[in-house]
């Protein structure tokens, strides 16, 4: 009899031991599922600490970059008043960025706003500039958008005024001019009755561009105001008088 109720009481306590070792493979197993899952979501990296140092998004990486802009003149010469044009698109931004078209005299002053336009990126825009003041000038775009900038430097304008002009030269060579050299056949240069010796001036004519500097005084015959030396002629392809435009 009493063998028989000790075997009875272990058999009822076998139940519960199973049920406690289910319970705890169940809750290992669980675990395991949801470590697998939060390894998942996460950034393939290796590195427990792989998503601090994730990489910023596209957007993001847009949004810090300064817009790019890219310009283009319409022509480089044009008369007094007659306008010069700048073609160009904005990219490397996802904002509307402010551009404005600046100008200074060649190689000195500070540049002076000539014109605005807000544009969308990818989109193009045109803006001009009407120089009424002969002359050689440098013109840049400034493209800024949230709190950054691009340049775009487009080089040389040129604006001219029409003037006449007569030729000179044969009879003097070799002789000094007044400002001090000597003309021969090969000498580019422009005699000028007021302007300082040296003087850069530009000269447009034909589609052809030529600079060249006061070295002599002259002409001395009403209503003209250069006299071009013979190599300056050839190259502008002169004639013996004429008009002539220039940006002084």
């Amino acid at each position: 009899m009493n063998f028989t109720r000790t075997r009875v009481a272990k058999s009822r306590r076998a139940p519960a031991a199973f049920t406690l070792a289910a319970i705890g493979l169940a809750t290992l197993v669980a675990a395991s599922s949801a470590a697998a899952a939060e390894h998942r979501d996460s950034p393939s990296t290796g590195s427990p600490f792989s998503a601090s140092f994730a990489a910023p998004s596209d957007e993001a990486q847009d949004a810090v970059a300064p817009p790019t802009v890219d310009g283009r003149l319409s022509d480089r010469h044009s008369l007094g008043g007659d306008g010069i044009h700048v073609r160009g698109v904005v990219t490397s931004t996802t904002a509307k960025s402010l551009v404005t078209l600046q100008v200074r005299p060649a190689g000195r002053g500070s540049w002076h706003d000539a014109g605005k336009i807000r544009v969308a990126p990818g989109r193009k825009f045109t803006l001009a500039w009407r120089g009424h003041r002969p002359g050689r000038y440098a013109i840049r775009l400034v493209a800024t958008a949230g709190g950054k900038r691009g340049l775009d430097h487009l080089g040389l304008a040129y604006v001219y005024r029409r003037t006449f002009a007569s030729w000179y030269g044969p009879g003097f060579y070799g002789h000094r001019t007044a400002c001090g050299g000597t003309l021969t056949a090969s000498v580019v240069g422009v005699a000028n009755k007021t302007l300082p010796c040296g003087t850069r001036v530009t000269f447009h004519l034909h589609g052809r561009t030529v600079t060249a500097r006061v070295i002599d005084r002259g002409p001395y015959v009403g209503g003209r105001e250069w006299d071009l030396t013979p190599a300056l002629r050839r190259r502008l392809h002169f004639g013996s008088t004429g008009v002539v435009n220039t940006t002084r």
